[in-house]
């Protein structure tokens, strides 16, 4: 039977930077975007405007030297209202470029907090980790204290042939074990 194959798995990369600098680049083309989108719908609605100014013009004329040609009484009245309409749209689009950019401005601030929340999490998390090392390696200190008395006491209680010599032999695989815990928890945090 084979074994399983390796999962491949690409690293993060240890520069943070370098996700900063493309979003701000992504946030920067964004914007740009929508206010070149704004600038070319305010031409166009620039140059319907100088159209209907010229069309209004031209049946102006028309009806003032033309006898025949109907008259356009409400002609200044649709005139100013399509002005209106046209500054109204234009607003609209000052606006939403306006909006554009404060979402790109809370975005790029929701990304830094994030950052450093992330930040703090894995300091917290390092700073655990390390505590639980220290707490482990003093417990296995103790341990050591304690298994070296607890021979101690065995072998002043314990007073039989060859009896120093199996507690000594206890104890010192226990030091062994004490010491090899000691030594993984060394290559743990390192």
């Amino acid at each position: 039977m084979t074994p399983a194959p390796k999962a491949k798995r690409d690293s993060v990369p240890e520069k943070p930077e370098i996700y900063k600098e493309l979003r701000e680049n992504l946030a920067t083309f964004c914007t740009r975007s929508v206010e070149r989108m704004a600038e070319i719908q305010k031409r166009s609605i620039d140059i319907a405007m100088q159209q209907n100014k010229e069309a209004f013009g031209v049946w102006k004329q028309l009806a003032e030297k033309l006898p025949w040609a109907p008259q356009m009484n409400g002609l200044a009245l649709a005139a100013s209202t399509l002005e209106r309409f046209a500054g109204t749209q234009k607003t609209a689009l000052d606006a939403m470029v306006e909006q554009s950019r404060a979402f790109v401005e809370i975005m790029k601030e929701r990304a830094a907090a994030a950052e450093k929340t992330t930040d703090s999490l894995l300091d917290f998390a390092r700073e655990s980790f390390d505590r639980t090392i220290d707490a482990q390696k003093k417990a296995a200190d103790a341990a050591l204290s304690e298994s070296k008395s607890a021979f101690d006491k065995a072998r002043e209680q314990f007073d039989f042939p060859g009896g120093a010599a199996v507690a000594e032999s206890i104890q010192h695989g226990v030091d062994a074990i004490v010491e090899a815990q000691k030594e993984l928890l060394e290559t743990v945090t390192h």
